[in-house]
């Protein structure tokens, strides 16, 4: 499927590659002396569990997740960059930014921030 395609047809798959999830905790139980929480992504679905020690509250190895059916890519070509070109490209076909994204949209916003704190510290 393509970027743009993909983007389209599931916007919150997109969003949370780009922006990261939006964890909500989803449940707790108690696992072999330890402590499993659960979290719940509001936007995708995705389910996170970490292994929380309950006497040193030292969080046991990594954190594991179940993605919703779909959500894995697996393309070549599709990285992290990858992901945020193809949202920024869906998000001003919505209109929610006016400039066309282009390869140097980074360098541009890093300048334009740079420059507004710039005058907000003049000012202050």
């Amino acid at each position: 499927m393509s970027a743009r395609r993909f983007v389209e047809v599931r916007p919150d798959f997109a969003r949370c590659r780009v922006l990261r999830h939006r964890w909500e905790p989803a449940g707790e139980h108690k696992v072999d002396g330890s402590k499993l929480i659960v979290l719940r992504c509001d936007s995708c679905g995705t389910f996170r569990y970490d292994r929380w020690n309950t006497r040193t509250g030292v969080r046991w190895g990594n954190p594991t997740y179940a993605y919703p059916e779909g959500y894995k890519d697996s393309e070549p070509g599709h990285d992290a960059e990858w992901w945020r070109k193809s949202f920024a490209e869906h998000l001003y076909r919505d209109g929610v930014i006016k400039d066309r994204p282009s390869a140097d949209t980074r360098k541009r916003a890093k300048v334009i921030l740079v420059e507004d704190a710039e005058v907000e510290s003049a000012e202050g």
